[in-house]
């Protein structure tokens, strides 16, 4: 995709490696799980926090005002947040 003269400056200068390469999403996976390598999708670490972080976005466009969150336990402390929008109503036997 670059004409040869970029081409020849890549190949002779290729960009510095900056994380290591894995033989794959499931390798890394069974070796985290064998007590390797953490896993490159560390969930507590990274994705659970951006969950976390998106759903409050949410719920503060959803009620048009800022959310305060009470960082130890979760809980909103914002006054007037209606509770089905923080823990929905689940049918029978579909609750936690």
């Amino acid at each position: 995709m670059l004409d040869a003269a970029k081409q020849a400056e890549v190949t002779a200068h290729p960009i510095p490696q900056k994380y290591a390469r894995t033989e794959g999403v499931y390798a890394e996976w069974i070796a985290a799980c064998k007590g390797g390598t953490p896993a490159g999708s560390n969930i507590p670490d990274h994705s659970g926090p951006l969950t976390e972080m998106v759903l409050l976005g949410n719920l503060a466009v959803r009620t048009a005002q800022p959310i305060d969150v009470n960082p130890l336990t979760g809980a909103v402390l914002t006054p007037g947040i209606p509770e089905e929008y923080v823990k929905p109503q689940y049918r029978q036997g579909w609750g936690w």
